[in-house]
């Protein structure tokens, strides 16, 4: 009788081990990570003083995007590439066929096309989000923000595009949360600016 209660707790005990073994190994895997591209950031807000930094504030959401949990995504440098025709042949390279080059070079699931707004008195960053066939997967937006300094706001709201494109894009599966240091931003639009242009 002894020896059967000590086979059935080693029993126990070694099923329990499986068990909690299997759970942790499941929980600790990395997520799965949708790769996406970027098309450059257009300017709806109607004020052309942003247009200048277009792609300074598409190198600032791609600079996000790296750094996301749930999301990995095709480089600026990368991005430049199909995008030279375009910037430099005098095309416009916010347009359907610069996505389409972006989406053709990158091989990406989703294809994000960015756009800062002005929508009732306050500047907002929105997202649409495709397939790679070209497919509507829905929009992404930020917060409204009311500032007079619209260079300082348009960076903000890229910053906050990046983390709410990063939770919309979250997979299904459950894990452990990790804390996550943020990424590293430029002092200020015009660096970044500075830094798009070499």
């Amino acid at each position: 009788a002894r020896f059967r209660r000590w086979r059935a707790i080693a029993i126990a005990a070694l099923l329990l081990a499986i068990v909690g073994g299997s759970i942790a190994w499941y929980v600790s895997r990395p997520p799965i990570r949708t790769f996406l591209a970027v098309t450059p950031v257009v300017n709806s807000t109607g004020d052309r003083t942003l247009d200048p930094y277009r792609l300074a504030l598409t190198l600032e959401l791609t600079r996000d995007l790296a750094e996301a949990r749930n999301v990995r995504v095709f480089s600026y440098a990368r991005l430049l590439l199909p995008l030279r025709k375009f910037l430099f042949g005098g095309s416009d390279p916010f347009g359907d066929d610069a996505v389409q080059a972006i989406a053709g070079a990158s091989g990406a699931q989703v294809i994000v096309r960015p756009a800062l707004v002005y929508d009732q008195g306050a500047l907002k960053a929105r997202a649409e989000l495709q397939d790679a066939k070209g497919a509507s997967m829905g929009r992404v937006e930020t917060p409204p923000v009311v500032s007079s300094l619209t260079k300082d706001a348009a960076a903000a709201l890229v910053g906050s595009l990046a983390a709410a494109i990063d939770v919309r894009l979250r997979g299904r599966r459950w894990t452990l949360a990790r804390a996550q240091a943020l990424p590293m931003r430029f002092g200020s639009l015009d660096a970044a600016k500075a830094f798009e242009e070499g």
